[in-house]
């Protein structure tokens, strides 16, 4: 079974997971300008680019041979969060949607919470990378702005580990 594990959003990642092979590969989410020149929401998910590099990983790792599911953040609207914000994370969870239907992936959501609670740890940042490394040591999370590539990480071996 391969699992593509991803954290959401602008500075979000992807992940894909095999239940005999480990980790397979990480990736930050390909993002675009979206043609506006002010205001917050100057960027958005690249939907062509997110489906070239599930195409490339659908070769590279023979995607046919093993079923493939997804299972991305469920984005959490925040009191006093800005509303830019939050739609943002909400469009780029729609495109995430949209471009894993188009490759035929099933995806489920999963509450920051739930993942978090298996591996016993909160929301500080340092933690997930600390215990991302720890079970894949050479996968490319050595700098403290990759927390997002070692959430996609722990998101998709906690489907790994739960569901399969």
């Amino acid at each position: 079974m391969i699992v593509i594990g991803i954290d959401p959003g602008l500075t979000g990642a992807i992940a894909a997971e095999c239940s005999s092979r480990g980790l397979l590969d990480v990736a930050d989410l390909p993002t675009c300008s979206n043609g506006l020149e002010t205001g917050r929401m100057l960027r958005w998910i690249d939907p062509r680019a997110l489906c070239q590099l599930l195409r490339d990983w659908s070769q590279r790792f023979d995607f046919g041979q093993d079923h493939v599911q997804a299972v991305i953040e469920r984005p959490i609207a925040m009191p006093n969060q800005q509303i830019s914000t939050a739609a943002s994370n909400f469009d780029s969870l729609g495109v995430i949607r949209g471009v894993l239907a188009s490759k035929g992936v099933d995806a489920r959501l999963i509450t920051p919470g739930a993942w978090k609670r298996y591996y016993r740890i909160g929301t500080d940042k340092d933690e997930s990378l600390r215990v991302a490394r720890n079970l894949y040591p050479a996968a490319p999370i050595k700098l403290k702005k990759h927390h997002n590539r070692a959430e996609a990480i722990l998101i998709g071996r906690f489907e790994l580990r739960t569901q399969a």
